[in-house]
């Protein structure tokens, strides 16, 4: 038996106008697939608030078919230890449940996309203190304000209660994540947990849904034994595109023209499909290996964790290696700075983008769309890029 009977999953976005009409990328698409069916249902969504009003119908009718489904969106749904404390929040509660609630209450997001999300940033800036303005940077020059700096800021950073990490545990485990407190530039995710944090507390506490929803692992801990086997359930768990990017690699190079959120979400759908009927499922959700006691307790409490994240088995086609696990900067054939490798090769900083003929065309991928990058001027990418992977030029 499978542990759920529905799978949908949700790519995000922190826009803040509506998507085009046109189904286009870097927007708001859902997948859902029925255990027993073959091919998920894809959708295009111009705003959040039109999203949400559709999962929440969803939900509320699978709870009334006593079904159990699996939901995730593609944003980190905690952040690093100690940011509850830093931002004097009571211990009352669990530090995820503390910060959860003072995003909703804090985060205004219109039916239009229009948000506050910058000056909530500036705002808990300021809240948690320290000598420099922080933990939470990046922004266009149109939404500068006080207490938010638009570069980077140093890491561990300094808070006026201590310490704050510039990554959560489960990040360390993927190559190519991006830090929650960057909320602008390529690849940035802080602004899409500050607009979709709040959606998911809503959903996880709306009045017909709460009584069997749960949030893995704030509520679950690293276990599904307590899953139950018959519905109605609904568990929520934070999910990222890049532990099946095998999988909607292969399908964007034969079909070049379709979208790549949209496969994200069908290949994301047919991925825990197959693990669950497999019955593997199911160790997604334990404990991943070479967790410290210390590292358990904080991200159950406070950071989370990805699905699939710190486990070898990430695609139920066949045992790949999983992105943070590949040697970076493996190269087929000796090719230096200005010679063309043979054969293709994975970017080794966001392990997404796929180079044709490596290194060419390494400069502007580095310079204008890598997720694996910190930097945010181009010529500062870039020579993030040839510092970090030095090597791989070199082999």
């Amino acid at each position: 038996m499978t542990l759920f009977d529905k799978y949908i999953f949700v790519d995000w976005s922190s826009a803040s106008s509506p998507s085009p009409t046109r189904p286009s990328r870097d927007a708001i698409w859902s997948g859902i697939l029925e255990a027993t069916d073959r091919n998920p249902s894809v959708r295009y969504y111009r705003t959040r608030a039109e999203l949400v009003i559709w999962l929440q119908d969803e939900l509320i009718r699978q709870v009334d078919n006593q079904s159990r489904a699996l939901v995730g969106f593609d944003f980190p749904y905690g952040y690093p230890a100690g940011f509850a404390s830093a931002l004097g929040l009571s211990n009352e509660d669990q530090p995820w449940l503390q910060t959860w609630r003072l995003l909703s209450e804090t985060t205004k997001d219109s039916s239009n996309n229009r948000n506050n999300r910058f000056a909530v940033a500036s705002q808990l800036n300021a809240r948690i203190g320290g000598p420099v303005d922080g933990p939470f940077w990046g922004c266009p020059e149109s939404q500068v304000q006080a207490g938010l700096q638009t570069k980077g800021v140093t890491f561990p950073f300094l808070a006026a209660k201590g310490w704050l990490g510039n990554k959560r545990v489960a990040e360390g485990f993927l190559r190519g994540t991006q830090p929650t407190w960057k909320l602008a530039y390529p690849g940035s995710v802080g602004s899409q947990a500050l607009v979709g944090i709040p959606r998911v507390h809503q959903l996880r506490f709306h009045p017909q849904l709460s009584p069997v929803s749960r949030v893995w692992p704030f509520e679950t801990g690293f276990s599904a034994d307590d899953f139950p086997g018959k519905g109605p359930f609904v568990l929520h768990a934070e999910i990222w595109p890049g532990v099946i990017e095998n999988r909607v690699q292969q399908v964007t190079e034969r079909r070049p023209s379709r979208i790549r959120d949209e496969v994200q979400v069908e290949e994301l759908c047919l991925w825990a499909r197959e693990l669950d009927e497999a019955g593997r499922l199911a160790a997604l959700f334990d404990t991943p290996d070479g967790l410290t006691p210390t590292q358990v307790h904080q991200c159950e409490a406070e950071e989370g964790w990805i699905l699939g994240a710190g486990h070898q088995t990430f695609d139920s086609r066949s045992p790949v290696t999983p992105p943070s696990a590949t040697k970076a900067g493996t190269l087929s054939s000796n090719a230096g700075p200005g010679e063309e490798s043979t054969q293709s090769r994975v970017c080794p900083a966001c392990g997404e983008h796929q180079f044709k003929k490596w290194p060419l065309g390494w400069d502007s991928h580095a310079a204008h769309k890598c997720r694996g990058l910190e930097q945010n001027d181009p010529a500062d990418r870039k020579r993030e890029f040839r510092s970090r992977f030095a090597k791989s030029f070199d082999e």
